[in-house]
């Protein structure tokens, strides 16, 4: 699979109730409730393919809230690489157009 397919690039963050987190673990249960919550994925702009100049696997990303830095990266570090990722979640995931990976 090449990079054409992608149409775009943002951020999505992965938030987690920690105390809710924290009772399901301790009571055996499965704890999804505290990661399937309203408003639990915030998602960036998108960035079109088209329109982005950088290496999408040398990016430097951040978040910063009310103007202090929280968290800094890059996606040099991902653990797997961004296209052989996306094809791999195709064996198992019907992905469209519209599909955000």
């Amino acid at each position: 699979m090449s990079a054409k397919p992608i149409a775009g690039y943002g951020v999505a963050l992965d938030l987690t109730l920690r105390d809710v987190q924290g009772k399901m673990k301790k009571a055996g249960q499965p704890w999804e409730k505290a990661k399937a919550f309203d408003n639990s994925c915030p998602l960036s702009g998108f960035i079109p393919a088209a329109e982005f100049t950088g290496d999408p696997q040398n990016t430097t990303l951040s978040l910063s809230v009310n103007g202090e830095q929280r968290q800094q990266g890059t996606t040099a570090d991902m653990i797997h690489k961004i296209v052989p990722l996306i094809a791999y979640m195709s064996k198992f995931f019907t992905l469209r157009p519209v599909t955000l990976c």
